[in-house]
């Protein structure tokens, strides 16, 4: 990764990558918080339950990683 000292601006790329960071980031805390209502319910099965709280984990991640990422790149905006 090349560095970024003396940078001050994003490029096209990082731009269009920038404005679609948003709505994914939304759109996987809403898909959070549908699978933790479900969870929360308790009324799934065990097989039903292991997945989805799998899939709340990987979303945590997801979500983690997309937030850096539009930090970082918010600084150039």
């Amino acid at each position: 990764v090349p560095s970024q000292a003396g940078k001050t601006k994003l490029t096209f790329k990082e731009q269009q990558e920038y404005n679609k960071l948003e709505p994914e980031i939304e759109a996987l805390e809403e898909e959070k918080a549908i699978l933790e209502e479900e969870l929360n319910a308790g009324k799934l099965e065990y097989e039903a339950l292991n997945q989805k709280a799998s899939r709340v984990s990987e979303l945590m991640e997801l979500i983690e990683a997309k937030l850096q990422r539009w930090s970082e790149l918010g600084e150039y905006v």
